[in-house]
């Protein structure tokens, strides 16, 4: 063979060989690009739901007042009896109160008093609902009234509407912390000339286990339309406000307020006895206008609202349901500025306020009641007792389809209560412990209920408000159906 032709077939022999190399690749490269069988592991979800916490609420406690003499000092002047509702709930008082210092002048009148109570449901508990109210008929010198507020759960955020701070008006501001954590909040005040810059208002700090009192008019000198904010920029706390009146020499009205949690756009009053009106106007022209049932307004974003207030009588439990007679009480709040509203010809009955605003508002309402016969005074000098209570009434909670809460009638010393149930919108059926009640669309209605008596409502329907009335001859206070505090949602937990 010749070397040309060896040449030529090791040529084509390596020509092979490259080929089937280059074959082996690109079947090599194929079969990585080919996709292969998907293997997806089974991925088991594990939704867990946490055990649900106690809850604490904080009651108001006792009523303050001064010591006498020349360098008073704040007390406190009477004690409330204290109604609970939810099995296994537990009653313990605060660690201490501004109203209970530990030196006070040896003449002092001193009632038999605590800090105020905080009530517990432990987890541990056979009910999931736990309700409160405080409740006290108070007659001293300086002191004349039924009040009755309930307990309510610390937040960080809530709106006190009512109470004066001129001349013959006394309002406080208490601020309980029931938390295991010191809070540490800002006061915001609003009158009549709009928001009130006052010194000492912000970074007060409230302990743990402790009620922190502080005089609005220390604060806001003057104002007849006060509202205060209360933010907590740690921990969280629960506020109410207290305001007596004493005109010239004579006690009359006292006032417990516990605080709205937030402005919202539609509000509820479901309940505002307007007793004996002519009687009020009567004693209103001898003594001032104050006795005058007042709507009290604030919209505290810069923009201001537009709102109307539409007033319904509450009907009896399966009456028709009346017609308003009341035409809406239509208003423009400028932002920051608090607008009271006299409703001098608001006839007799249970009404329900039933607030609409174009954006986020605070309401509450003032009545007033003058007893009819009032109690003749022993002794040389006579005269009568006093014969005049006023309160404030704060919004109630929205409370929705499906919900079941749970309130309270509050110790009656010697007053009446009725349960007022008001539906904004859609109409509901409320079952009151098994008994049916319709309320209408945009109406309301009102039923006598017994003193220290639990109150454990299921919604049906449209959103509903609830409250409880309490008066007497010379008595006169509202205490709320609070919503229960959101249970903390499932968590859904998946394996990595």
């Amino acid at each position: 063979m010749t070397d040309a032709r060896r040449i030529a077939l090791a040529s084509g022999r390596a020509g092979l060989s490259l080929l089937a190399a280059g074959a082996a690749v690109a079947l090599g490269a194929a079969a990585l690009l080919v996709p292969g069988p998907t293997v997806t592991p089974d991925v088991v979800a594990i939704t867990v739901t946490p055990d649900r916490s106690d809850q604490t609420l904080a009651c108001p406690g006792g009523v303050f007042g001064l010591t006498p003499g020349d360098n008073p000092q704040l007390t406190v002047a009477a004690m409330p009896r204290l109604v609970t509702a939810g099995t296994g709930a537990t009653v313990a008082a605060l660690d201490g109160s501004d109203a209970l210092p530990s030196e006070l002048p040896a003449e002092t009148p001193l009632v038999a008093a605590d800090p105020p109570a905080a009530v517990t449901l432990p987890v541990s508990a056979p009910d999931e609902l736990v309700a409160a109210v405080d409740s006290v008929s108070v007659r001293t010198p300086d002191i004349f009234g039924f009040a009755a507020a309930e307990c309510a759960p610390a937040s960080r955020t809530g709106w006190l509407v009512g109470g004066d701070t001129t001349v013959g008006r006394t309002t406080w501001v208490a601020v309980a912390n029931p938390g295991p954590i010191d809070a540490t909040i800002d006061l915001a005040l609003y009158g009549a000339g709009g928001a009130i810059t006052a010194p000492g208002t912000t970074g007060i700090i409230v302990p743990s286990g402790f009620q922190r009192v502080v005089a609005l008019g220390g604060l806001a000198v003057d104002q007849t339309s006060p509202i205060v904010s209360v933010t907590a920029r740690a921990g969280s706390v629960t506020a109410t406000l207290q305001t007596s009146t004493v005109r010239g020499l004579e006690p009359g009205g006292l006032s417990v307020v516990t605080a709205a949690e937030t402005a919202a756009t539609r509000l509820v009053i479901p309940g505002v006895p307007i007793i004996d009106p002519d009687r009020v106007q009567e004693r209103a022209t001898a003594v001032g206008p104050d006795l005058l049932p007042t709507l009290r307004l604030l919209a505290p974003g810069e923009d201001g609202a537009d709102v109307t207030v539409r007033l319904v009588r509450a009907g009896a439990v399966d009456a028709e349901p009346e017609a308003s007679i009341i035409p809406p009480i239509i208003a423009v709040l400028e932002g920051g500025t608090v607008l009271d509203l006299p409703l001098p010809e608001l006839p007799a009955g249970d009404w329900a306020f039933l607030v609409d605003a174009s954006a986020p508002v605070v309401a509450g309402v003032r009545v007033s009641v003058v007893d009819a016969d009032p109690d003749v005074l022993p002794g040389p000098v006579g005269g009568v007792a006093p014969s005049i209570d006023q309160h404030w009434i704060s919004a109630s909670p929205l409370l929705p389809d499906g919900i079941t809460a749970l309130g309270t009638v509050g110790d009656l010393a010697g007053t009446t209560a009725r349960l007022h149930l008001a539906a904004p919108a859609d109409g509901a059926t409320v079952d009151l412990d098994g008994r049916l009640i319709e309320v209408p669309a945009g109406g309301a209605v009102s039923l006598p209920v017994a003193g220290s008596t639990p109150l454990r409502i299921t919604i049906a329907g449209g959103d509903v408000s609830a409250s409880v009335s309490y008066r007497g001859d010379a008595a006169i206070a509202t205490t709320r159906i609070l919503a229960p505090r959101a249970a903390t949602p499932p968590l859904v937990i998946l394996p990595q």
